[in-house]
């Protein structure tokens, strides 16, 4: 895991690609959008110190229908879509704690 630097307004999940990385906030937060027919994107939810972006990961899936966008800057812990699926695959016991 590395610390990164979370830019306003940066997107960091796209609709429907492949999820790359994983980040858990350590600072500010994140937007969970839907997009909509007219382009417009509606707020499902949010995900702060409490959560995760990249729960697809989880289930293993490397994909979503959300956009996950930077609506407060400041900072994550990142860690690669393959180094967290190799740590779920060591420690069943993770997967249960991420998902909690």
């Amino acid at each position: 895991m590395q610390l990164v630097e979370l830019p306003f307004r940066q997107i960091l999940q796209t609709p429907g690609q492949p999820i790359t990385a994983a980040y858990f906030v350590e600072s500010g937060f994140l937007s969970m959008l839907i997009i909509l027919e007219d382009g417009d994107g509606a707020e499902v939810g949010l995900v702060g110190r409490e959560g995760m972006l990249g729960l697809p990961l989880l289930y293993g899936t490397d994909r979503s229908d959300l956009e996950g966008i930077v609506q407060c800057p400041g900072m994550a812990l990142r860690i690669e879509a393959e180094a967290l699926q190799a740590a779920l695959g060591w420690s069943p016991s993770l997967q249960r704690r991420l998902l909690r």
